[in-house]
């Protein structure tokens, strides 16, 4: 198992689908104005969040 990253949110089941199928809906729609995704990163190396 795993433990979630402390201020995340998981989603599955019925959730999980209509996330999916809306983000397909805009990918569709944004692609045919020519539009491309851009997939960033989700989380920073550590040395951003660590005190000096």
């Amino acid at each position: 198992m795993y433990q979630k990253v402390k201020g995340t949110q998981d989603f599955y089941d019925e959730v999980a689908r209509k996330f999916r199928y809306l983000q397909k809906v805009i990918t569709d729609v944004i692609s045919k104005f020519g539009y491309e995704e851009i997939i960033t990163p989700v989380f920073e190396h550590t040395e951003v969040f660590v005190r000096s």
